[in-house]
C-alpha cells in the first residue's frame, strides 16, 4: 500500500539520523481492492470483531436506507454494504464497505476513528454538504 509504504518510509528516514527515535507508532491504516465494485476496510476487521464480545457490529444495506440511499440509487449502486464496528464505548473502531465509492466512505469513517469523535459531536459541530459522502455520517456513528 502506497501510504503505508510512503509513512514507513518517513519514519525510516528519521530513524537512519536518529537511532533512538522511539519504534514507529502506525495510525488507522486503510485499504482498499480497487475492484468493482471496490473493496475497503480500516480498524478492527469484522471477523476479529465476532470473535470478541467487547465488539458490537452494525451492517447496513446502503442501497435500501433513506436518506444514504440517495446517493447509491443515483449511481445505480444497489448492493452497496457497509459495516461498522463499535467497541464497549460506542466509539467506531472498525469500517467495512463494498460499494462503488467505497474507498472515499472508509477514508471519511478513517478520521472519526482517528481522532476518536462521537456522533453526538459530529452531529453538533458538523453541517456537512448534501448530497455528499460524508453526509451520511451524521446519523450512522453513535
Amino acid at each position: 500500500m502506497t501510504s503505508t509504504a510512503q509513512f514507513e518510509g518517513e519514519y525510516l528516514g528519521k530513524f537512519i539520523n536518529d537511532p533512538k527515535l522511539k519504534a514507529i507508532d502506525y495510525p488507522i491504516i486503510s485499504s482498499v481492492a480497487f475492484t468493482f465494485p471496490q473493496i475497503s476496510m480500516a480498524g478492527i476487521d469484522v471477523d476479529t470483531a465476532k470473535s470478541d464480545a467487547k465488539y458490537k457490529i452494525e451492517n447496513y444495506d446502503l442501497a435500501k436506507m433513506a436518506p444514504e440511499n440517495f446517493f447509491y440509487l443515483g449511481i445505480a449502486d444497489y448492493e452497496a454494504k457497509l459495516t461498522l464496528v463499535f467497541d464497549e464505548n460506542d466509539r467506531l473502531v472498525g469500517i467495512s464497505e463494498v460499494s462503488q465509492t467505497a474507498v472515499d466512505d472508509v477514508n471519511n469513517f478513517v478520521s472519526i476513528m482517528g481522532f476518536g469523535i462521537d456522533g453526538q459531536t459530529i452531529r453538533q459541530k458538523v453541517i456537512p454538504n448534501f448530497p455528499s459522502l460524508f453526509y451520511k455520517l451524521k446519523g450512522l456513528i453513535k
